[in-house]
């Protein structure tokens, strides 16, 4: 926030918790309700897509498991916004989770007009390519190599 001349609001609450009943506990909290409705009525995001597995940041705090990681990439995810998986398409692919995380969900972030989406690295790639194609963004700020990684993944899935 500081960087950008923004007022930087956070959840004081874990991304993911145990189980729906604490999810839904945690959301009655006025601060957490509040600081989400204010994120769901944002003209504009600026986020990253996390990587599936002990390279990701949500595995490296410990929020999710081996057992985790291997449903997630049964269900097809290529990356995390929000800590909200999605596959190549943009899709929520695993609804249990979901039921366990805090922040909003993937169809609240698309109503958001402007959405910023920044990633670099070759393992960035998937992740960045179903964030654009679902609608979950709308603006890249990447590098040079990794847009044209990302432009051949694009050119392939398209023949």
């Amino acid at each position: 926030g500081q960087k950008l001349g923004a007022k930087a609001y956070l959840i004081p609450a874990p991304v993911i918790v145990r189980n729906r009943t604490i999810r839904n506990t945690l959301f009655k909290e006025k601060k957490i309700h509040e600081t989400l409705d204010l994120a769901r009525k944002a003209d504009l995001v600026l986020f990253g897509v996390g990587l599936i597995g002990a390279e990701g940041l949500l595995w490296k705090s410990g929020f999710l498991s081996r057992n985790d990681t291997i449903k997630l990439k049964d269900a097809g995810a290529v990356g995390a916004i929000c800590g909200r998986f999605f596959d190549a398409n943009g899709r929520e692919c695993w609804h249990e989770l979901d039921d366990r995380t805090i922040g909003l969900t993937l169809d609240e972030l698309r109503k958001i007009k402007h959405k910023i989406v920044v990633g670099v690295g070759p393992e960035k790639v998937e992740g960045l390519f179903g964030a654009l194609k679902g609608k979950l963004a709308d603006v890249l700020v990447t590098d040079e190599d990794t847009a044209t990684k990302l432009l051949s993944a694009s050119t392939a899935r398209a023949n």
